[in-house]
C-alpha cells in the first residue's frame, strides 16, 4: 500500500488524500492482484474487466480535480 500511496503522493495522480486514494484503488483492483483470485485470471474477458475498473477509477480521480 505504501508504494501506491507514494506514486499518488508524488503527483503521478492528483488526489487530495493520497493514502485514502491508494486504499480505494487497491481495494477496487484486489480481484486483479490478490492470489486468492488467481483462478479468475484465466477467465475470458478478465483483461476487459480490469480495463473497465481502471477507466472508472481514473475518470473518478480526474473528475475530482476538474474545476
Amino acid at each position: 500500500m505504501s508504494q501506491l500511496t507514494a506514486i499518488i503522493a508524488d503527483g503521478s495522480l492528483h488526489a487530495a488524500d493520497a493514502e485514502t486514494t491508494a486504499r480505494v484503488i487497491f481495494n477496487a483492483t484486489a480481484k486483479f492482484n490478490h492470489l486468492a483470485h488467481a483462478a479468475e485470471w484465466q477467465n475470458p474477458g478478465i483483461g476487459a474487466e480490469l480495463d473497465e475498473v481502471c477507466s472508472l477509477l481514473l475518470e473518478g480521480i480526474h473528475a475530482s480535480i476538474s474545476p
